[in-house]
Order: C-alpha cells, then structure tokens, then sequence
C-alpha cells in the first residue's frame, strides 16, 4: 500500500478508532533501523537561503512572487548544470544534498552566479529596479549523515510506504548546514573547517589568463598552520569560498575550475553594485523601517565584494576600500 495516492474510499477511516486500525493493518506505525543503514550516508549538504525574506513578505504579494518564482528558477538552473545533486526545495530556500565535496560546491557556485545573473539582467531591463525584487542568498556547505531515500525503490519494499522521497531528508549533515547559516550572510559561500580541509586538497585548473594562479598561492595560505590575520575569505574557524573567481558552471567535478580574468571581473562589478543597490535602499522611505538586522548582509555583502576586487590584482590581506575604488581597481589591474 502506498500513501502517495489517497486510499480507496471503502478504506478511509471513519473514526479515531478506524484511523488507529487503518495504520495497524498498514504497518505504517512500524519502523525498524535496521533495515535503513544502506539510507544513511555522509554526504555533503548546500544550504542556501534568501536573505529578509519575512520582511519582504510583509510588504506585498507580488515581491513574494518575484523572489519565489526567481528563486525556484535559479535553483533549477544550478540543479540542471550539476546533475549530481539531490534538491529539496522549502518556500524561501533550497537544500541540495551529493556525495562528493566537488559536487556540491559546484551547485553552490552555480546557484549564487544563477541568482547573481538574474539579478543583473533585471537592473539592466527594468529602468526603476527595487532591491526587494532581486534575490540574495546566503549559502552554506557541511558535511554530515543525510538519510536519503531512494527515488525509484525496485520491487514492494513496504517500508518505504507513505514516504514522499521528494520531501524527506534528514539527518546531522542537514542539521549543520542550517545551523552554519547562522555565522554567514548573504553574498557569502560559507563552510566550516570541513570543509575548509577538502577545499586546501583541491585541484585547481583554469589556464593562465584565469584567476588559477591567484588562488593556488590563496590555497597555500589556508594549508599553512594559522594563516596571517585578516588573510581574504577567512574568518575564524569559517571560509567563505570566492565564487566570484570561479566559473559558474564548472567543467568537470574531479576540479575546481577557475573564472577566465575578465569574466571574474565582470561578476565582481555586477555583485558590487547589487549589494550597492540594496544600501542605497536601505536609506529611501520605503526601506527605512526595514529591521536592523538586515544591514549586517549589506556590509558583509559589500567587503566580500571588496575583498574579490583585492584578490583580482594580486591582494592577500584585507583592507578597506570604497565601492568607487573597487570598481577602479577592477577596472585598471591595479590596487589603488
């Protein structure tokens, strides 16, 4: 028996007392562990999340159709160009689950270059864009148990009767990957030490006029015992992994691909003056009542941006400049 589709009408229960009857006939009640182990696996989890959505929900209809539809775009979009993925799609977020590391940073970095894409040729259509209509989100990638259940079953196995494997996932992988979103933002590819360990052993390749030679001498800083304070992209015990120097769509998952110079550039430009936008609106009238914890993603948003302009000229260590002197160093080659 199946739960997939709704029992024949002889069988719907009538009462509290045929409900408990309608499970005990069907052994719906029954679950035995031993018989899941082959379910459970480490695998590799992508947690990616819009950033103020609930505020945005509040504001109106039609900027919660936007963000969605947009959104469950982007997600397809990643999923189609990385097959290797299982997706779960939940309202405003989307979990993606794959056995291997280089998997599942590939569908991390194509989501944000979907999203960042879409947003991008919204403002260059629409003459009066809102930020509240571009989609933004934070990214997370953990490794841990994920008990997955398959999408075809071959032959009657009764246990997995009254599971939709479209919607079940779980586990101590999916757990840290949600609780990992909590020490990023939006803009940002997160990880923890994890996946820091597999991201320092990684084949890198891309040729020479792409960022490659850059981030080998970046992967050699993070293989070191403490890597100088204010190194790029390292935070504590997290790495936000610099997606904006990596091709959107990677080229074979036994490497990281690296962006050709230009494209990197070009990436870099369209995120700047996106998160631009998004301040910006944070001082006009319609988002000024905006909550304040929304802020923190402008600001970490903007120094990402900053921080992947530094790296496109040969930076390695932190330092402030404004958004107009981002954009001239990425213009000229040249820090200013």
């Amino acid at each position: 028996m199946s739960m997939s589709n709704r029992p024949p009408a002889a069988d719907t229960p009538k009462s509290a007392r045929h409900f408990k009857e309608y499970i005990r006939q069907n052994k719906l009640g029954d679950v035995d562990a031993r018989e899941w182990h082959a379910e459970w696996r480490e695998r590799w989890v992508v947690f990616a999340d819009l950033i103020a959505f609930a505020a945005r929900s509040i504001r109106s209809r039609d900027v919660v159709l936007n963000n969605i539809v947009r959104f469950d775009r982007a997600s397809a979009i990643a999923r189609d160009f990385v097959p290797g993925v299982r997706t779960f799609r939940f309202s405003d977020s989307t979990f993606a689950v794959a056995d291997e590391f280089n998997t599942a940073v590939a569908f991390a970095i194509a989501i944000h270059h979907a999203c960042l894409a879409l947003n991008a040729e919204y403002i260059d259509r629409v003459p009066n864009h809102l930020f509240i209509h571009t989609i933004v989100p934070k990214v997370t990638l953990a490794h841990g148990a994920v008990l997955g259940v398959p999408e075809q079953t071959s032959g009657h196995q009764r246990r997995f009767d009254g599971i939709d494997p479209r919607t079940l996932v779980a586990g101590a992988g999916i757990v840290k990957a949600y609780g990992l979103e909590k020490s990023s933002a939006g803009g940002l590819l997160t990880t923890d030490q994890e996946g820091t360990a597999r991201l320092k052993s990684a084949t890198l390749r891309g040729g020479p006029s792409s960022t490659q030679r850059y981030l080998r001498s970046w992967q050699k800083m993070l293989s070191t015992t403490s890597p100088s304070p204010g190194t790029l992209f390292v935070r504590d015990r997290f790495v936000d992994i610099p997606w904006l120097l990596l091709r959107p769509v990677q080229e074979d998952l036994a490497n990281l691909w690296c962006a050709d110079a230009a494209d990197a550039t070009a990436a870099i430009t369209d995120y700047l003056k996106l998160w631009e936008l998004g301040s910006r609106e944070f001082y006009s009238s319609a988002g000024y009542g905006n909550p304040l914890d929304v802020t923190k993603h402008f600001a970490v948003a903007i120094r990402h941006g900053v921080n992947c302009a530094q790296a496109r000229v040969g930076q390695f260590i932190a330092r402030y400049y404004s958004i107009a002197e981002a954009l001239n160093m990425l213009k000229t080659g040249r820090a200013v």
